[in-house]
């Protein structure tokens, strides 16, 4: 049973309303009160706050109806901001606000609007950040920050991509510059 402390008042009150001298009857009648007043602040405190609030990752897509953006799909900085303002509305469109709330202000809600209004590559914290506050999931978050990297990184290949063949150009001894 969860203990509550009854001010004086209210313990006056319990006790005139029981109007029984017996500890046990006292007991009980002081439990139904604490009861029935916890289960009306929690009414009350449920009909002010409205609906629980759910948490902030989206539940997923239907199968065959994926619509979460790809962002390793990005090849400019400016389909990488593209898709990161698809991927807020994938999450349910949180405001600005909202998602720096959610991502417990590593950035401000212009900064936000400023770098999705962009076509440069945003900084890797907000990126972070903001898709954690979108959905909270270790694998966007992981996808979201390779794929930066590798926008970031123009000069690294992923590891499975092929070297195209390099074949040998012929010299030959006429050209200028070259001496023979």
């Amino acid at each position: 049973m969860q203990q509550v402390n009854l001010t004086e008042q209210q313990y006056k009150r319990v006790m005139a309303e029981a109007g029984v001298a017996r500890a046990a009857a006292t007991t009980t009648a002081i439990e139904s009160h604490i009861a029935g007043s916890l289960s009306s602040q929690r009414l009350n405190q449920t009909e002010a706050s409205g609906p629980p609030e759910m948490p902030f990752g989206p539940p997923a897509d239907l199968p065959g109806y994926v619509l979460k953006p790809d962002p390793l799909s990005a090849r400019t900085p400016a389909e990488f901001v593209e898709l990161l303002k698809q991927y807020r509305i994938w999450a349910g469109e949180p405001s600005y606000r909202e998602i720096v709330r959610r991502a417990r202000k590593a950035f401000g809600a212009s900064t936000l609007c400023e770098a999705l209004k962009s076509s440069h590559l945003p900084p890797e914290k907000l990126v972070r950040a903001f898709v954690w506050a979108c959905s909270a999931s270790e694998e966007d978050l992981q996808a979201w920050t390779t794929a930066w990297r590798r926008l970031r990184m123009k000069h690294q290949r992923p590891q499975n991509e092929a070297l195209a063949a390099v074949t040998a150009l012929p010299i030959s001894q006429e050209a200028p510059g070259l001496a023979g």
